[in-house]
C-alpha cells in the first residue's frame, strides 16, 4: 500500500463518531496493515464503566477505515485480538485491486464527522 493511501485511510478512520468525542483509539502504519488498539487513556469511567461505548466507538472507526480504503481501491482482511483485556487490538491489512465503491457511504465521513477540535 502507498504510504499516502495508508495516512489518508486513516485520516478518514479518525473521523468516527466516538462516545463524548473521545476517540479512544491509537493506530500503529505498517506497509501494508494498520493496527487499532483501544485508549484506555481515553475511557469515560462515570459514563461508560465498562467500555462499552469505547468498543463500539473502535466498530464506528473500523468501519469508516474499511470505507476509506475500498474507496482508494484496497481490499481489507481483519483480524481481531480480543482474548486478553487491555491487550486487545484489530490488524487490517490491505491489497490492492478492489474496485468496489460505494460513494454514498464514503462522502458521508466527511460530513458525519467528530474531530476533537469542534
Amino acid at each position: 500500500m502507498k504510504n499516502k493511501d495508508l495516512i489518508k485511510v486513516a485520516e478518514f478512520a479518525i473521523k468516527a463518531p466516538s462516545g463524548h468525542n473521545t476517540q479512544p483509539w491509537k493506530f500503529k502504519l505498517e506497509d501494508d496493515a494498520i493496527t487499532i488498539f483501544p485508549d484506555y487513556q481515553r475511557t469515560l469511567p462515570i459514563a461508560d464503566p465498562d467500555n462499552h461505548e469505547l468498543f463500539i466507538s473502535l466498530g464506528c472507526e473500523l468501519e469508516n477505515l474499511v470505507i476509506a480504503a475500498s474507496q482508494f481501491g484496497y481490499y481489507t482482511d481483519i483480524e481481531m485480538k480480543m482474548e486478553d483485556p487491555y491487550k486487545e487490538s484489530i490488524l487490517v491489512k490491505f491489497s490492492p485491486g478492489n474496485d468496489e465503491k460505494n460513494y454514498t457511504l464514503f462522502k458521508n465521513i466527511e460530513i458525519r464527522q467528530s474531530p476533537r477540535n469542534k
